[in-house]
């Protein structure tokens, strides 16, 4: 069983808050006083590094509401996957594909929420969930073809992110909002 632990960490440039909710991979972390320095504002990064004094997160849930919450979800990826081994050019891919996601939700809907959990089952890897509530993909075949984009930019982010990625999912609704799912494998050896 997995203890939930909310913490609000405060970004030291803007001072804005931004909540984070962590599942830990320990139930021995149960009280605030304990959260390692990282998570207490020193820095608004996020530190996954476990030890018997700090054990290991599984799961991190990161409120995305501004840019740079794209970065801290980014490094939230970047660690977690570490842990598994994953090689330097396939951290950089994850993390390419999480900067994507969360730019959407900032840009498209303002407010959502980045999952990143690690999988470690028979096969290991990383999950990424990204969802939000806003207005939703009128046409999600249109949206993931490559050099499509709304705003004069690239087009690379949700067709970008896809080819990234091992597995990849969209559900979205117009008016309702969007949730992707996607999924990097550990290549083993």
């Amino acid at each position: 069983m997995h203890d939930r632990t909310r913490l609000k960490l405060f970004q030291r440039a803007k001072m804005w808050p931004t909540t984070y909710t962590v599942r830990l991979a320990s139930p021995a972390l149960r009280d605030l006083d304990r959260i390692p320095p990282h998570y207490a504002g020193a820095d608004p990064g996020v530190h996954l590094h476990g030890s018997a004094a700090e054990p290991a997160l599984d799961e991190v849930h990161v409120a995305i509401n501004c840019d740079a919450d794209i970065v801290t979800a980014r490094q939230a990826a970047r660690e977690l996957a570490s842990r598994l081994g994953f090689s330097r050019t396939d951290l950089t891919i994850l993390a390419t594909a999480v900067s994507e996601m969360t730019r959407n939700i900032v840009r498209f809907a303002g407010t959502g929420e980045v999952v990143i959990e690690l999988i470690d089952g028979p096969r290991r890897g990383v999950q990424v969930v990204a969802r939000d509530t806003g207005p939703g993909i009128p046409d999600v075949d249109k949206a993931l073809a490559d050099g499509y984009s709304t705003y004069d930019g690239l087009g690379l982010g949700l067709p970008g992110a896809r080819r990234l990625m091992d597995e990849f999912a969209v559900v979205s609704e117009p008016g309702r909002g969007t949730t992707v799912t996607m999924t990097k494998w550990c290549q083993e050896g």
